[in-house]
This record gives C-alpha cells, sequence and structure tokens, in this order.
C-alpha cells in the first residue's frame, strides 16, 4: 500500500506521548433556570443563591407577561380608536358631499368623494403592502 510522502510508517516504533493530553469540557444551558448541578454550585458559594436565581427568573416571567398584557390592550385601544375615527370621518365627508349637493355642486360633491375614496383605498392599500 503506497503511503503519501508527508506521512511516516509508525511500525515497529514504541509510540510514547511527547505532551501530557489535555480534556476540555463545556456545557451550556438555555432558559432562566440553571440545572440541577450547577445550582448545586452557586449553593456552595452562597446559600441565597439558588432562591435568588428562581424568584429572578419567577419576576421576569412576571414582567414580561404583564409587559405583554399591555401591548394587546394597547393594540385593541388603537384598532377600536382607529374605527371610531374612520366611522366619524365618513360621516363628516358624506355631509360635505351632501351638503355640495344639496347646493347645487354636483361637480364639487363628485370630486370631493372621488378624492376621499381613492385616498381611503390609498391608506389600506399601502397599509397591506407593509404588512
Amino acid at each position: 500500500m503506497n503511503q503519501p510522502q508527508h506521512f511516516k510508517s509508525n511500525k515497529g516504533k514504541k509510540s510514547e506521548p511527547s505532551q501530557p493530553a489535555l480534556i476540555a469540557s463545556q456545557s451550556f444551558y438555555q432558559g432562566q433556570i440553571p440545572p440541577p448541578e450547577m445550582m448545586e454550585h452557586y449553593k456552595m458559594v452562597d446559600e441565597d443563591f439558588p432562591k435568588r436565581i428562581i424568584k429572578m427568573a419567577e419576576d421576569e416571567a412576571r414582567h414580561r407577561h404583564e409587559s405583554e398584557a399591555s401591548t394587546r390592550k394597547m393594540l385593541v385601544r388603537t384598532s377600536y380608536l382607529g374605527m371610531i375615527f374612520a366611522f366619524l370621518s365618513v360621516l363628516i365627508v358624506s355631509t360635505i358631499v351632501f351638503y355640495t349637493l344639496y347646493k347645487g355642486y354636483a361637480w364639487e360633491a363628485s370630486t370631493i368623494a372621488t378624492g376621499v375614496i381613492v385616498g381611503i383605498a390609498g391608506v389600506f392599500l399601502y397599509r397591506r403592502k407593509n404588512k
């Protein structure tokens, strides 16, 4: 069997390690609470560390839930306000269009109505495009 030039054969030679072997270990965890083994190490440093870590995780979860609830309430409130103002805007524009028709300005009334309809359609299309 042909061996490449850069490898040397060790046949018949005693193999002795020239350097001691170094073994490294690494561990990690996901989440806020470390695994029990790590908690034991924390407990060796200070008796209160595991309790403080768990309390910190509970406080963080509570804060996150309150923040998400607040965000949901704000989104609902914004949605309702948007619908109310849209309805009021339609009422005001409709009143202006009917008043201009009543006064005999049919061309102006149609221009106002068309402009508002195009504007509203543009807002909806722009909003849908950005989502």
